[in-house]
């Protein structure tokens, strides 16, 4: 039951930047019960179930994702790479820049 899919990619940072994934790309999905993030890493990546994880996306208004790895093993595909989903937890967008305060968009 999806209400809406959007593309985007951006840097992704695991537990808290211990490990950032440049270029990423994902899609964020909203059904009618939760939002949820998908995104594919290149194979080896070391992410955990669990696992915080964030995705910056740059632009004219520079947005941050905030989500935890879902509770099942990813699946491989070796052309693109590992894939995940992770339920969202939060995004904020930065209008003024990454150095300023955030809105909170939910």
């Amino acid at each position: 039951m999806s209400t809406g899919e959007e593309e985007v990619v951006g840097t992704l940072e695991v537990r808290g930047g211990k490990i950032r994934i440049p270029a990423v790309r994902a899609f964020v999905r909203e059904t009618h019960h939760h939002r949820e993030l998908s995104f594919f890493v290149p194979p080896g990546s070391i992410i955990r179930v669990k696992d915080p994880v964030k995705l910056i996306i740059a632009g004219p208004v520079p947005r941050v994702i905030s989500a935890k790895v879902a509770a099942h093993m990813p699946s491989a595909r070796g052309d693109i790479g590992d894939h995940y989903d992770a339920r969202i937890a939060g995004e904020e967008q930065f209008p003024d820049g990454l150095d300023k305060p955030p809105v909170i968009i939910a």
